[in-house]
């Protein structure tokens, strides 16, 4: 009994360009470099395996934070103005 090659749905489209983020991992994959760092997507951890926050994200949050804060306190005087968040 013969077969027929079954022609794939997928055939007929274009190739889209590869992501960037995909460029990164391979570019990342071929570097050689002894000290190079993952700063891709993920969770970072330090020789004993414990979470890292990197700095510049612990200082963000601090400003996010305080930015916040102060928001929330300029505008205590104005809150009938801004609808409560739902909930």
């Amino acid at each position: 009994m013969s077969s027929i090659p079954a022609q794939s749905s997928f055939s007929a489209l274009d190739a889209v360009p590869l992501d960037a983020i995909y460029n990164l991992k391979e570019l990342f994959e071929v570097d050689k470099h002894e000290k190079k760092v993952i700063l891709g997507f993920g969770f970072y951890r330090d020789n004993n395996s414990k979470p890292w926050v990197l700095p510049t994200v612990e200082k963000t949050e601090e400003v996010v934070n305080v930015g916040a804060s102060l928001q929330a306190d300029l505008l205590s005087g104005f809150s009938h103005a801004f609808p409560a968040p739902p909930t």
